[in-house]
């Protein structure tokens, strides 16, 4: 189901959410970040972005070589 953040980020609040749902997180996001490893290897509204271009963000970054490996 759908985590109602809307509440808390009309306080001014910051909030986290993760997962790996992108549809349900995208709508309730106004930012995206792709960690990979610890890394950060996107960062972008969310605006930008669908479900499909974030799974492609997420597997491309797990199938690039590790910096320094």
């Amino acid at each position: 189901g759908t985590i109602p953040l809307a509440p808390a980020t009309a306080l001014g609040a910051n909030t986290l959410l993760v997962t790996h749902q992108f549809t349900n997180g995208i709508a309730q996001c106004n930012r995206v970040l792709v960690l990979h490893r610890g890394r950060l290897v996107y960062n972008q509204p969310a605006r930008q972005l669908d479900a499909a271009t974030c799974a492609r963000l997420l597997r491309d970054s797990a199938a690039a070589p590790d910096a320094g490996s």
